[in-house]
């Protein structure tokens, strides 16, 4: 905050810096740094755990097995939280950007408000704004449509991996001498 009010005022001048757009970043940073800190910490934290406590109670159990996963199926599915990890993290920066400008128009429109009634162009203002958030609106969608097809492949590599865990201990594991 303190930063912000320190800066020269070229920096105000850039539309990405509108007073619109500061503003709703400002009350955004501290809902997603206690995001980051509050729950996401403690779930890396329970996954971690687990994960440790499962390799180490499968290299007791089965470790034929337990390589084969560690090896197989884990670099897959590690990859594949990794990435829908990243999806999430892109989304609000993708889809929030296209609406901030959409925002900072509406906030500059009503701040004029005088002279947009004055000038009777609220039809034209209305349209324009109308426009903005369709083109919005068409990037946001674009860019779901894209990432929910890549957490869709995340998630089934889950079941892949499962798939590989169940096929390997059914033919290597338990076969039955006849």
């Amino acid at each position: 905050m303190e930063s912000l009010l320190r800066q020269d005022i070229a920096f105000f001048d850039a539309p990405e810096n509108a007073s619109a757009t500061l503003a709703s970043n400002l009350s955004t940073s501290p809902a997603g740094l206690q995001e980051l800190i509050g729950m996401n910490v403690v779930l890396l934290l329970i996954v971690v755990v687990n994960l440790a406590s499962n390799f180490v109670l499968a290299m007791v159990y089965g470790w034929k097995l337990t390589l084969v996963i560690f090896f197989g199926a884990f670099p897959l599915i590690f990859g594949a939280g990794f990435y829908r990890i990243r999806l999430e993290m892109q989304f609000d920066q993708k889809v929030s950007a296209p609406f901030a400008d959409s925002a900072r128009f509406a906030s500059e429109a009503v701040g004029a408000m005088r002279t947009v009634v004055s000038f009777t162009i609220e039809d034209s203002i209305s349209a324009d704004y109308d426009a903005r958030l369709d083109r919005s609106l068409k990037k946001a969608i674009k860019f779901t449509l894209i990432s929910m097809i890549w957490l869709a492949l995340s998630e089934s590599l889950q079941f892949l991996g499962m798939a590989l865990a169940f096929w390997y201990a059914f033919h290597h594991l338990f076969r039955y001498n006849d």
